[in-house]
């Protein structure tokens, strides 16, 4: 794979070609002359896509060719991520649900309920956080939400 590679960040700007890339930020790269050399990622007049990943995949000297079904595994495992919300009721139970939907429903539904929570998980991270609060009998969210969106949420409070 060919590539506009920019060293310093001063011109010019030399085409190399692309031999390996680890998965996270550095790619090995081989120069017109024939040396192979290891740099960042961002250096490179690339984006992120899934070419990229069908390169060879390592870092210097140790390099792994996959086949296209290990790549797509391996991509899949890696954008795996799931989100679980939790209602809390006035006598301090709690319910859990998988999906938002219906997790909205119960707090419509019931008038017990006073929090709703999400536990986002993503393969490098996690994030718990409070989505709904139940304050005088009207539902508020919070904003800067990173995986439910605002205007669900503000669908959600104004709805009767």
């Amino acid at each position: 794979m060919k590539a506009l590679y920019d060293k310093d960040g001063i011109l010019p700007v030399v085409e190399v070609d692309l031999i390996a890339y680890d998965w996270d930020k550095y790619v090995t790269f081989k120069t017109v002359n024939g040396e192979i050399h290891t740099d960042k990622l961002w250096k490179f007049d690339v984006k992120r896509s899934n070419k990229l990943y069908h390169l060879a995949k390592g870092y210097g000297d140790e390099v792994i060719n996959l086949s296209r079904k290990e790549v797509a595994k391996l991509l899949k495992e890696e954008r795996k991520h799931s989100t679980e919300y939790t209602v809390e009721l006035v006598t301090s139970a709690i319910k859990h649900f998988r999906s938002l939907k219906k997790a909205l429903n119960f707090c419509k539904g019931c008038s017990q309920a006073t929090d709703l929570h999400g536990n986002h998980k993503a393969k490098r991270r996690s994030c718990f956080t409070g989505v709904l609060v139940k304050e005088d009998g009207d539902w508020f969210y919070f904003t800067r939400q990173e995986f439910v969106s605002e205007v669900t949420l503000n669908r959600f409070c104004t709805a009767d």
